[in-house]
């Protein structure tokens, strides 16, 4: 057998690190913008050449937007002054996209805040809703008001009635057509004290006030009911002593 001895040269792994493209990436991601080679965007991207139409982007009134704007500029350094391409951000396109995201997200942060805003009202007024419907529901001021006006009905009735009495009795119809007139009111009121209390379209706050307004209504016609009661004592009494 023969024995076969040499060297092989085995080259070491090496990271290589491509300058232009990183400076691509980390421009595009996190900034600061710097791209390489810088002769290329001026000729390309910048619009000093006939070919930076198929490089450029166009904004909403169809002007052109250079991705990355180069000027071919002197730089006043002394001995060393010398041309070479700067970058003019403010004429450039281009935004790191950090940048992007950070303003993405600051304007759906913003969105879902007007969002929840929203929300909140809707339900602010659903609840405003509900507590109304239940309070429609629940006719809280007839307790207040039912034992009054009540009273007033049974004092206006108990007046009507004793007159209607001793005017057969006493053969006395002067005062016919007065009582006729207070049940006629009386009826009219406690018609309006029911369709108050039978409705569902009124809050306890208007069906108070509609009660207050029937509640003094009632009173009016009791003090005249009184009134009339007392004028027919009169009318009576005279009669009897022949006046």
């Amino acid at each position: 057998m023969l024995a076969v001895a040499g060297t092989v040269n085995v080259p070491a792994q090496t990271m290589l690190k491509d300058d232009e493209q990183f400076k691509q990436w980390r421009s595009m991601e996190t900034g600061p913008l710097d791209f390489e080679p810088a002769s290329y965007y001026y000729a390309h991207h910048s619009g000093h050449s006939y070919l930076y139409n198929g490089f450029g982007l166009l904004n909403h009134t169809g002007k052109y937007e250079p991705y990355a704007y180069f000027d071919y500029t002197i730089f006043w350094r002394g001995f060393k002054t010398h041309w070479d391409y700067e970058l003019v951000e403010s004429k450039s396109k281009a935004v790191p996209l950090s940048v992007l995201r950070g303003l993405y997200l600051a304007e759906a942060t913003e969105e879902a805040s007007s969002m929840k805003e929203m929300m909140q009202k809707i339900e602010h007024q659903r609840d405003e809703e509900v507590m109304r419907e239940a309070d429609r529901a629940v006719d809280a001021a007839y307790m207040v008001y039912s034992k009054v006006i009540e009273g007033y009905k049974t004092d206006i009735k108990r007046i009507c009635t004793e007159a209607a009495a001793k005017m057969t009795i006493k053969k006395q119809a002067s005062m016919t057509q007065v009582f006729d007139y207070i049940l006629n009111k009386y009826e009219l009121y406690n018609e309006q004290f029911r369709t108050i209390h039978n409705t569902s379209l009124l809050e306890n706050t208007r069906r108070m006030q509609a009660y207050e307004i029937i509640k003094e209504e009632f009173k009016g016609l009791y003090q005249y009911a009184v009134v009339a009661k007392n004028e027919l004592e009169i009318h009576i009494r005279k009669d009897e002593l022949g006046v």
